[in-house]
């Protein structure tokens, strides 16, 4: 087994990302979680929150993206990719808190394979 190995391949590199996340866990802020919304679409959100859901989507990037490189991929194309990634994730969070969802039991798993599925079977 090369060196280079434990820096270049993906397996490798999910190990040592893995263990950053465990290790920077207690320096991670909180992600924040929307308010239970009823049918006012948007509703006040700390800025707080706000600012530490910024924070973890920048550190989550960095990582990744620096996974990225040592794969000699296409960095430009995974950041596009992560991005939407995370909006849609945030959109599920966001619909998951709606006051219908949460008395019918749908939850922000729910609303992502809903979203995933809509996604892979509807064609523009």
């Amino acid at each position: 087994m090369d060196f280079r190995d434990l820096y270049r391949k993906e397996d490798w590199l999910a190990i040592w990302i893995g263990f950053l996340l465990l290790i920077s866990t207690s320096f991670f802020p909180a992600f924040p979680k929307f308010h239970i919304w009823d049918f006012e679409l948007f509703t006040p959100y700390e800025t707080t929150k706000l600012l530490n859901g910024i924070l973890v989507f920048v550190i989550m990037l960095i990582l990744f993206t620096l996974s990225i490189r040592l794969q000699s991929e296409n960095i430009k194309r995974f950041v596009i990719s992560f991005s939407s990634l995370f909006v849609l994730a945030l959109l599920a969070q966001y619909l998951a808190a709606f006051t219908l969802s949460k008395s019918y039991g749908f939850g922000y798993a729910f609303w992502g394979l809903f979203i995933g599925l809509f996604i892979s079977n509807v064609r523009c």
